[in-house]
């Protein structure tokens, strides 16, 4: 009697531990290649390089390293390159947080593996994310995953209050909001797998000016081709209240297709790195909230007042 009572006590005291504790998961270790952000993760149980993009949906296989069923679709990446892709299902392990029968797409990545100088095994992509939150911390060179409930505490992934927390709407599977550039409107998806911002050609002529600072740059993504565009240095990017100074765009083309391919708002840029490596930025996939912290350099003097929530 005494060993159950025992036992029914601890069960109990567990219990409280994990209603005090949220189940969040271990800090996961990121490194930089170049300005990509690279986990070790598992997938079909071989471990390798994967950078983590929000700006892509699903789960992005190397076909150097995987293999899968053939497909009727093609891959299109940002830049218009166009490519077959093979399919599958695939189990996932990142840290403790482990995913089974995952859609994966299976696609070539040359450049990107030239361009990060290390092995890349494959992009994991927001759907993966769908019922977590995950906290980005650049600074701190980790990320942070966790399981959360619907109408979740907006502050709850950390102990400090978000300077700015901005309601998000998906495109196509991936987060996207509103912010303005030299004044501006125009709606970006936030992705990290992306190194430089980008813009679309119509936009750019509405936001742009001034061209004397600008300069070109090679770009490249999926496929084997490198493509030279203009880079525009942009005075004022506005977030919600915050504000970023000097941000670099690069001009694209036509995204017509893609706005009519895929489902959601229309969207004119992509809002990438140099967002993330200025904040600390945490996405709560489930509820459709961005929360950010400026790192301390990086505060301006129209800060919102604390969980200022911008809603769309």
């Amino acid at each position: 009697m005494d060993q159950r009572l025992t036992t029914i006590s601890l069960f109990l005291f567990f219990l409280l531990v994990l209603a005090i504790n949220p189940a969040y998961s271990k800090p996961i270790p990121i490194r930089f290649c170049g300005n990509l952000i690279v986990i070790r993760a598992t997938v079909n149980h071989q471990t390798g390089n994967f950078i983590i993009d929000t700006g892509t949906s699903n789960i992005l296989l190397n076909a150097r390293y995987f293999s899968g069923e053939p497909s009727d679709k093609y891959f299109v990446g940002i830049t218009g390159d166009l490519q077959e892709m093979q399919v599958t299902r695939s189990t996932l392990q990142i840290g403790d947080l482990s995913w089974k029968n995952a859609y994966s797409q299976i696609v070539t990545m040359s450049l990107i593996e030239t361009k990060a100088g290390i092995p890349i095994h494959g992009l994991i992509g927001s759907s993966l994310f769908r019922k977590y939150e995950v906290q980005f911390n650049y600074r701190a060179q980790q990320i942070e995953i966790h399981s959360i409930k619907r109408k979740k505490d907006p502050s709850s992934a950390s102990p400090d209050e978000p300077d700015q927390s901005i309601a998000f709407r998906y495109k196509g599977g991936t987060p996207t909001i509103s912010i303005a550039l030299n004044g501006v409107k125009m709606r970006v998806v936030l992705d990290t797998g992306a190194e430089v911002n980008l813009m679309d050609l119509q936009t750019s002529k509405q936001v742009i000016s001034d061209i004397s600072n600008s300069r070109y740059r090679n770009i490249g993504g999926f496929g084997d081709e490198i493509k030279n565009r203009i880079v525009i240095p942009i005075p004022e990017l506005k977030i919600g209240s915050l504000f970023l100074d000097s941000t670099d765009w690069t001009v694209i083309g036509s995204w017509d297709d893609l706005n009519y391919t895929l489902s959601g708002p229309k969207i004119q840029g992509i809002l990438g790195h140099e967002l993330f490596s200025a904040m600390k930025v945490s996405i709560d996939f489930r509820n459709k909230v961005v929360h950010l912290w400026p790192y301390p350099e990086e505060k301006r003097i129209n800060e919102p007042a604390k969980n200022n929530v911008v809603l769309e």
